[in-house]
Protein backbone atom coordinates (compact mmCIF):
# COMPACT_ATOMS: atom_id res chain seq x y z
CA UNK A 1 0.00 0.00 0.00
CA UNK A 2 1.26 3.47 -0.85
CA UNK A 3 1.85 5.85 1.99
CA UNK A 4 0.56 9.40 1.87
CA UNK A 5 3.94 10.90 0.95
CA UNK A 6 4.49 8.40 -1.87
CA UNK A 7 0.99 9.02 -3.15
CA UNK A 8 1.60 12.78 -3.21
CA UNK A 9 4.87 12.28 -5.09
CA UNK A 10 3.19 10.03 -7.66
CA UNK A 11 0.28 12.43 -8.15
CA UNK A 12 2.65 15.39 -8.48
CA UNK A 13 4.69 13.51 -11.09
CA UNK A 14 1.52 12.64 -13.00
CA UNK A 15 0.48 16.29 -12.89
CA UNK A 16 3.86 17.36 -14.29
CA UNK A 17 3.64 14.78 -17.08
CA UNK A 18 0.09 15.91 -17.92
CA UNK A 19 1.24 19.54 -18.06
CA UNK A 20 4.13 18.69 -20.37
CA UNK A 21 1.85 16.69 -22.67
CA UNK A 22 -0.61 19.59 -22.76
CA UNK A 23 2.17 22.02 -23.72
CA UNK A 24 3.43 19.68 -26.45
CA UNK A 25 -0.09 19.24 -27.85
CA UNK A 26 -0.64 23.00 -27.90
CA UNK A 27 2.72 23.51 -29.66
CA UNK A 28 1.83 20.89 -32.28
CA UNK A 29 -1.61 22.47 -32.82
CA UNK A 30 -0.03 25.89 -33.36
CA UNK A 31 2.54 24.41 -35.75
CA UNK A 32 -0.24 22.65 -37.67
CA UNK A 33 -2.33 25.83 -37.94
CA UNK A 34 0.66 27.84 -39.16
CA UNK A 35 1.42 25.32 -41.88
CA UNK A 36 -2.24 25.34 -42.96
CA UNK A 37 -2.20 29.14 -43.10
CA UNK A 38 0.97 29.14 -45.21
CA UNK A 39 -0.55 26.65 -47.63
CA UNK A 40 -3.72 28.75 -47.87
CA UNK A 41 -1.70 31.91 -48.53
CA UNK A 42 0.29 30.17 -51.25
CA UNK A 43 -2.96 29.15 -52.96
CA UNK A 44 -4.35 32.70 -52.78
CA UNK A 45 -1.38 34.33 -54.53
CA UNK A 46 -2.42 35.51 -58.00
CA UNK A 47 -0.42 34.20 -60.89
CA UNK A 48 1.55 36.72 -62.92
CA UNK A 49 0.36 37.11 -66.45
CA UNK A 50 2.94 36.92 -69.18
CA UNK A 51 3.36 40.06 -71.27
CA UNK A 52 2.44 39.75 -74.92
Amino acid sequence: MLYETELRIVLTALGIVASILSIVKTWLDIKNLRSKNKKAQNRKKPRRRKRK
